[in-house]
């Protein structure tokens, strides 16, 4: 029965988030075959898009609205509370929009998500767009599939930035992505390849490649999809480093102020250059590049890429690394009350776009830490 609650609670989050605005593609599908499962599944679900405001037009507190529900629904069986419950939780979810309080019932007790949770903005908001002449434009503003003509045709949709393929000019036109911190953006260039932008990142790239060579700058972290053309190699310069590629899957992190540049292999093969040295990576291989120093060495794969998958994801981590990272994400600051406590080492995958108290609960589930924040401080017990 507790499985059946916590299953219709995330579908009530799923048809909310869509009403919002909100549901990302993943969850999307998930949904999707939800509604397959059953043919009244689909009926609650159209009933749900014609739903404009919580039940019988009020705004309550949570403890009204969890009476209201107990009330109105009692506990027949898991499944007639089920459907019950994701008619009525998707309602009053859609007053977050208003700053107010919304529900999920569980068993025993309920959860409360209050709009005054840390959490980083969504991941595709706030990118821009330099052109060569200098204007600069807030890509958010053109998300809905708007095609502009600069140098080349480019659209803009919720997928991020594309560019049409086009021949090179004797003077190339060059745009900059600029992604500031929290938000993620993806690049499709006009050879095919994809290239996806973390927090903090800046690519430049011409609007349309040479005949010869396929090259792009890269300030700070990006997850790169390189379609395959043996004529064209495609090459990433990120501070003192080249990458140079045919067709394969990377990452490469280049953020400033760490002083090195790592280059991490997933598909295919690369060379990785660091003024005359040189070496070749192979899948699951990285390079880093720290001064002079260019090594190769074994790569946790699932932790280099767990921000393409909208995950943190800490491998026998120190408590204090692995908090200054959440800190740094959520803008929060962090006290010891016992320095031990910095030392101990965790394993674990957490979301990346979840709200801070929900990731400090989760972590205190290992039962080696408790955790106390209060607004921007977060006591380590």
């Amino acid at each position: 029965m507790e499985k059946d609650k916590i299953s219709f609670q995330q579908i009530a989050s799923w048809i909310a988030s869509q009403r919002l605005g909100t549901l990302r593609p993943e969850e999307e599908q998930q949904l999707k075959e939800w509604l397959q499962k059953e043919p009244r599944f689909e009926k609650v679900y159209n009933e749900l898009l014609n739903v404009e405001q919580c039940p019988e037009g009020i705004r309550m507190s949570e403890q009204e609205g969890w009476s209201r529900f107990v009330r109105k629904y009692p506990q027949v069986n898991g499944r007639r509370l089920g459907l019950h419950f994701v008619r009525y939780t998707v309602a009053c979810c859609l007053i977050v929009l208003f700053g107010s309080i919304w529900f999920f019932a569980r068993e025993q007790r309920k959860e409360i998500y209050s709009v005054n949770t840390l959490q980083p903005v969504e991941r595709i908001y706030g990118a821009r767009l330099v052109t060569g002449d200098g204007q600069v434009m807030a890509l958010t503003e053109h998300s809905g599939g708007d095609t502009m003509h600069l140098a080349a045709t480019v659209v803009v949709d919720q997928e991020g930035i594309g560019y049409l393929s086009g021949k090179g000019a004797n003077a190339p036109e060059y745009h900059t992505i600029i992604v500031p911190k929290y938000g993620e953006y993806t690049v499709r260039l006009g050879d095919g390849s994809r290239i996806r932008l973390n927090s903090e990142s800046e690519l430049r790239y011409p609007v349309n490649f040479s005949d010869s060579v396929r090259e792009v700058w890269l300030k700070g972290e990006a997850y790169f999809q390189v379609a395959r053309d043996t004529g064209r190699p495609f090459i990433v310069s990120a501070a003192r480093v080249k990458v140079n590629v045919l067709g394969t899957e990377f990452n490469v992190e280049a953020i400033p102020g760490r002083g090195q540049v790592t280059t991490t292999l997933v598909e295919g093969r690369v060379r990785v250059e660091q003024g005359e040295t040189k070496c070749i990576l192979r899948p699951g291989e990285q390079a880093v590049a720290g001064g002079e120093i260019l090594e190769k060495q074994l790569a946790d794969i699932r932790a280099v890429t767990a921000w393409v998958r909208g995950m943190f994801c800490f491998n026998e981590v120190t408590l204090q690394d692995m908090m200054q990272c959440l800190a740094e994400w959520y803008g929060f600051e962090v006290e010891y009350r016992n320095p031990a406590l910095k030392e101990r080492k965790f394993s674990v995958e957490l979301k990346r776009y979840e709200d801070v108290d929900r990731i400090l609960r989760l972590i205190e589930e290992t039962g080696t830490v408790r955790f106390q924040r209060e607004g921007i401080r977060v006591t380590v017990y």
